[in-house]
């Protein structure tokens, strides 16, 4: 059975960019899903709010 070893780069700093923000182009969909996925939770958290204020 053969080994192969991979070879490492002890200078670089990080796998993947600190921000995915800087990987992602700036109109990719995963921005769009992300920005509606935030939207919708700030709008259940206004619900919920409502919901359990009741004088």
């Amino acid at each position: 059975m053969k080994v192969t070893f991979v070879n490492l780069d002890r200078d670089t700093l990080y796998l993947l960019p600190p921000s995915i923000q800087e990987w992602l182009p700036e109109k990719q969909l995963a921005r769009f899903v992300v920005d509606i996925v935030e939207k919708y939770c700030e709008i259940a958290k206004k619900r919920v709010s409502l919901v359990e204020y009741q004088p």
